[in-house]
C-alpha cells in the first residue's frame, strides 16, 4: 500500500470514542502492524499501543513488543491509585488519568516499568523490527526465556541447537540469563536485560567447491500448454529435453549440512541423486537453495544431475519485477549461473543442569 499520512483510528467503545494514537502519525508504505487495544498488563491497561506485541514472558512479568522503522511509538497506559509508571529513557505526558509514553527508541534495556503496591514489577521491552525477526521463545532451565540470534535455532527438550552458515552467527542473547555461562557457551556479558553468549571455540569457516561439468544443451522444448487461461506443468517427456549438469560436491563432515546454492534462468529445475528425482524448483528469480544432508555419501561421490527446462519468452507465467531473463536464445532462456557450497556449523547447548 502507498505511504499513510496522519494515520489515525477513532475507535468507538462502551466508554466513549477512543483516538488511536493520540496524535495522527504517518505509516511508510510496507509497513503492516498490530496495534493492541485494551491489553491486560497485570497491575495496568494498556489502552494501546503504536508498537507490536511480540511475546509474554510470565515468569519474568514482561511483555516485548517491537517498533516498526518509521512509525512512531507511542503507549497509552491507564493509571490508577498505589501505580506508578516510569520510563526514565522515553517522554510521559499524563492526562485524564493515563500516561502517554512516547520518543521510545528500541532498546534491549526495559521501556517502561508498572510498579504496584504488593504486585511484581510489569516491564515493557521495545525491540527493533530485525530483533523481532531474530527472536525465539522458549522454556529452558525451568523458565520461559526469550532468546535473540541471528542463527537459526531450534530445541529438543532442554537442548538448543545453533545452526549458521556462518560461524560468528553462533551466537545469542537470552533472557533472564543464568549466574553462569550454560555449559556449551562462552559469557560474553550483559545486553541491557540479556546475557550474550556465543560458542567456544569458534568454528573455523571451511571453503568447499563444487565441480559443475555441461552434459547437454537444451533441445526445442515443446510449447506452453494452456488450460482456462492458466499455463500448465509441462509433462514428464518434456524433460529429455531440458538442458543437464553434472555437479560433484566434496566430502560433506564434519559440517551440521551442506547447502547448494543455485543461480539460473529457466522454467523449471530439477536435481537428481542416484537417477531418482530428489527436489525442484519452479524459477521466481531468486536463489535455489537446496539441502544435501539426506542424500547418501555414496550418490554424492557419484554426481547429481541437474536438470534446466527452459522458460519460453512466449510463456505467460507471472514473474516479480526484475526476475524475467534479460535476454532468450531462439525465444528461450535456460541458463545456469553459478553453483556455490555453502556448509553450515552447529552447536548444541545443554541446559538440564540450568536453573
Amino acid at each position: 500500500m502507498p505511504e499513510r499520512i496522519q494515520f489515525q483510528v477513532n475507535l468507538e467503545t462502551s466508554s466513549g470514542s477512543l483516538a488511536i494514537p493520540r496524535q495522527p502519525v504517518n505509516i511508510p508504505s510496507g509497513v503492516y502492524t498490530v496495534w493492541p487495544v485494551n491489553l491486560d498488563l497485570g497491575p495496568a491497561v494498556l489502552r494501546y499501543s503504536t508498537a507490536q506485541p511480540l511475546i509474554h514472558l510470565r515468569g519474568s512479568n514482561t511483555f516485548v513488543f517491537f517498533a516498526w522503522s518509521g512509525v512512531a511509538t507511542e503507549f497509552a497506559i491507564e493509571e490508577k491509585p498505589g501505580i506508578s509508571i516510569d520510563a526514565p529513557h522515553a517522554h510521559v505526558d499524563r492526562e485524564r488519568g493515563v500516561a502517554y509514553v512516547s520518543g521510545i527508541e528500541p532498546a534491549t534495556a526495559p521501556a517502561i516499568q508498572i510498579r504496584g503496591q504488593g504486585v511484581e514489577t510489569t516491564q515493557i521491552l521495545v525491540l527493533t523490527r530485525e530483533q523481532a525477526l531474530n527472536a525465539w521463545k522458549a522454556s529452558l532451565g525451568g523458565k520461559e526465556r526469550l532468546i535473540l540470534s541471528h542463527a537459526d535455532i531450534y530445541f529438543d527438550s532442554q537442548t538448543m541447537h545453533l545452526r549458521a552458515d556462518d560461524p560468528s552467527l553462533l551466537k545469542a542473547s537470552i533472557f533472564p540469563a543464568w549466574d553462569k555461562a550454560p555449559a556449551g557457551l562462552k559469557d560474553l556479558g550483559s545486553d541491557g536485560v540479556f546475557r550474550s553468549y556465543e560458542a567456544p571455540p569458534r568454528p573455523a569457516p571451511v571453503q568447499l567447491t563444487a565441480s559443475v561439468e555441461e552434459q547437454a544443451r537444451a533441445d526445442d522444448p515443446p510449447p506452453v500448454r494452456i488450460s482456462r487461461d492458466v499455463p500448465l506443468i509441462p509433462d514428464e517427456s518434456a524433460f529429455e529435453k531440458a538442458a543437464r549438469w553434472k555437479i560433484r560436491v566434496p566430502n560433506l563432515r564434519p559440517q551440521s549440512d551442506v547447502f547448494l546454492n543455485i543461480r539460473y534462468e529457466g522454467d523449471i529445475a530439477r536435481l537428481y541423486a542416484g537417477g531418482k528425482l530428489f527436489t525442484d524448483n519452479f524459477y521466481n528469480g531468486t536463489v535455489w537453495q537446496v539441502g544435501l544432508r539426506r542424500i547418501p555419501a555414496q550418490e554424492l561421490e557419484r554426481g547429481l544431475e541437474l536438470k534446466i527446462l527452459p522458460l519460453r519468452e512466449d510463456s505467460p507465467i507471472y514473474l516479480p519485477d526484475g526476475a524475467r531473463p534479460k535476454s532468450f536464445k531462439d525465444g528461450e532462456a535456460a541458463k545456469l549461473d553459478s553453483v556455490q557450497v555453502i556448509p553450515e556449523y552447529e552447536v548444541t547447548v545443554d541446559f538440564s543442569h540450568e536453573r
